[in-house]
């Protein structure tokens, strides 16, 4: 069986996740099965963690977008902002530094 929020594999008749702690109920793990064709479509995506990277706001709404149905992408469109958003603040540092030297 596996968890139908991050996905790991756990025992089954396992009432959480040891690995997020979600609630598992009887209904989501049939649904969350590896054959299930409605996850099998959820993977990382590196084109949506560039864009969101390029992009943080949008990355940021992407995230909230593919949060429930496709919790792989969601992770990526938040690590691309999260990444986004620290080359921006050090672009920002480098040209303060510049500016004032």
């Amino acid at each position: 069986m596996f968890c139908p929020n991050c996905g790991a594999q756990i025992e089954d008749g396992a009432p959480l996740c040891p690995h997020c702690g979600t609630p598992i109920l009887a209904a989501n793990a049939q649904s969350a099965a590896p054959g299930d064709p409605k996850k099998a479509k959820d993977k990382p995506s590196l084109l949506l963690l560039i864009l969101s990277a390029l992009l943080p706001a949008v990355g940021l709404i992407l995230f909230f977008v593919f949060e429930k149905r496709s919790p792989y992408r969601a992770k990526s469109c938040f690590r691309g902002a999260l990444i986004g958003v620290a080359l921006i603040l050090l672009l920002l540092v480098i040209f303060l530094i510049r500016l004032f030297h």
